[in-house]
């Protein structure tokens, strides 16, 4: 069986996928090539879904069946290669968020992100103090710490985490 993600104006056809649809709810995991303008529609959904906290509607589509989803993005990945982007990313229906809230469980990723959002503001401390003594040591030009600050910057946190290989990861998110 194969499927298809229809998500915006996209049509996605994923190389692997695991799809789950049981009394938690609905998400489906996929790996698929994109092209780099794919990669930055998928890019700025996600930063709408995050900035407004909402829901995505999603066409899947499978051999037998079409569903309607509203997502939001659970862990994904992204690796760069040459004219394109490999992505491994799960989408994880309303209804699964529904099912948790009834339950009253505390939502994961949540939990996760503020964890690794902590994690990013200790690691900015840590990098800055590193780039003041290197500075007071005149080891480094102004240019190159302004640089290397940007880089380090907590902003430039993002959902989506670079592997150098997403294929890495796709036998061990989609085996059960």
């Amino acid at each position: 069986m194969s499927i298809q993600l229809k998500i915006s104006d996209l049509i996605i056809t994923p190389y692997a996928y695991e799809f789950d649809d049981d009394e938690l709810g609905k998400a489906v995991t996929f790996a698929a090539k994109l092209s780099f303008d794919e990669y930055e529609k998928i890019l700025k959904i996600r930063k709408k879904l995050w900035d407004n906290d909402e829901y995505y509607p999603v066409i899947l589509l499978t051999n037998s069946k079409k569903y309607n989803l509203n997502i939001r993005f659970g862990r994904t990945f992204y690796s760069k290669h040459d004219g394109f982007i490999k992505l491994l990313a799960t989408l994880v229906d309303e209804s699964v968020d529904k099912i948790d809230a009834e339950r009253q469980h505390i939502d994961l990723q949540v939990r996760d992100q503020v964890r690794m959002m902590e994690r990013l503001f200790e690691q900015e401390n840590i990098i800055n103090g590193l780039l003041g003594i290197l500075s007071e040591k005149n080891l480094l030009t102004n240019d190159e710490i302004s640089e290397l600050k940007k880089k380090s910057s907590f902003e430039q946190f993002v959902e989506f985490y670079e592997e150098k290989d997403v294929d890495k990861n796709v036998n061990d998110m989609l085996e059960h």
